[in-house]
């Protein structure tokens, strides 16, 4: 997937200026597709010039002015027909494992002090997920079926199921360090 599809699908409920896309991004999707400001402008400059989204400038007496974006009829086109298509299973990258993987060169209490301290990210990751109610999702535009919300809410259901699978195996790893089980 990339950030450019992301946005279109966000667009696709209503228009947002980048400053909303960026809220949108951090209280929806941020747990499987973090994005960054600067990434989301250039992704939103890019689209406007493929013409996949247009924008509007409003004019603001008291603060900034503000550029609005919003999908075109050949930006929601090839949104469905990306959501159509084949979905590609990469390789995901986790920082933390390389270090695991190298980890003999560390004392016991080391290794799991950092396996402690990711697990503490993770029980954090949980808890923010877990808070999460139907509230973030995009309510002041479209109205969202249940079937909208279904699927929205599944996204969260992974990122808690993978984060509570990944918890447990550092839990049990920290157990078989403590145990000497590598001996």
């Amino acid at each position: 997937m990339s950030l450019e599809y992301a946005l279109l699908g966000f667009l696709q409920y209503k228009p947002l200026s980048g400053y909303d896309m960026k809220k949108t991004f951090d209280s929806t999707v941020n747990h499987f597709w973090p994005a960054d400001q600067s990434q989301i402008y250039r992704t939103l400059n890019k689209l406007t010039a493929e013409e996949l989204i247009d924008m509007e400038l409003v004019i603001q007496k008291d603060k900034p002015n503000s550029k609005i974006y919003f999908i075109t009829e050949k930006g929601k086109e090839e949104f469905l027909n990306w959501l159509k298509s084949p979905i590609s299973m990469a390789t995901p990258r986790i920082p933390w494992l390389v270090h695991i993987y190298f980890a003999a060169e560390l004392s016991d209490d080391v290794i799991i002090s950092i396996l402690e301290k990711v697990a503490d990210q993770i029980r954090d990751r949980i808890n923010s997920m877990e808070k999460t109610t139907r509230s973030v999702f995009i309510t002041d535009a479209k109205p969202l079926t249940s079937r909208d919300l279904f699927f929205k809410e599944l996204t969260y259901d992974y990122g808690i199921t993978i984060n509570n699978a990944i918890l447990h195996w550092i839990e049990k790893v920290i157990e078989q360090i403590q145990k000497g089980e590598y001996q």
